[in-house]
């Protein structure tokens, strides 16, 4: 019974469009986009430099977390919202 009730709430929030987050590097790999891209996007519109590195540890699962700002300029880059990626 409790199955079910799972499973029919899942179907209702997916028909209201509700979707799981996708992790930094989903988002930027759905993007067509390198590191290298990222880093230069970053620098040129957003005015934040970091590194390839830097970046790479942001997409680690359990690794270092952007700062707030940083984190909304990745989703912009991507196309998504800060609640449309996982950061953790």
């Amino acid at each position: 019974m409790g199955v079910l009730s799972v499973c029919a709430l899942s179907t209702i929030d997916l028909k209201r469009g509700d979707l799981m987050p996708i992790t930094l590097k989903a988002a930027r790999v759905n993007s067509n986009l390198t590191r290298r891209a990222v880093k230069a996007l970053l620098k040129e519109h957003y005015n934040i430099d970091i590194s390839e590195n830097t970046l790479a540890n942001y997409e680690k699962a359990g690794g270092t977390q952007p700062d707030i700002t940083t984190g909304k300029a990745l989703a912009h880059i991507y196309g998504k919202t800060v609640d449309d990626i996982n950061f953790f």
